[in-house]
């Protein structure tokens, strides 16, 4: 699976985004954007996580609820 890592440079500032992961983040230099990507990538990753967690407490509720 390949997926998209955008990078421009706009009036001296570096910047990126991932519409996959619906991540975006900008800095002063290329290897500060690098660093401030692994952590936006690493936020995103944990919120799909709790998302997840929500997604089936919800669903056992719902379940629960039925019976």
């Amino acid at each position: 699976m390949t997926k998209t890592i955008e990078v421009w440079k706009e009036k001296g500032i570096y910047a990126a985004r991932i519409p996959f992961l619906h991540v975006n983040t900008q800095a002063k230099t290329m290897k500060e954007l690098k660093k401030n990507l692994i952590e936006a990538i690493e936020v995103a990753v944990e919120g799909f996580i709790e998302l997840e967690k929500m997604q089936k407490k919800s669903s056992k509720a719902v379940a629960v609820a039925k019976n």
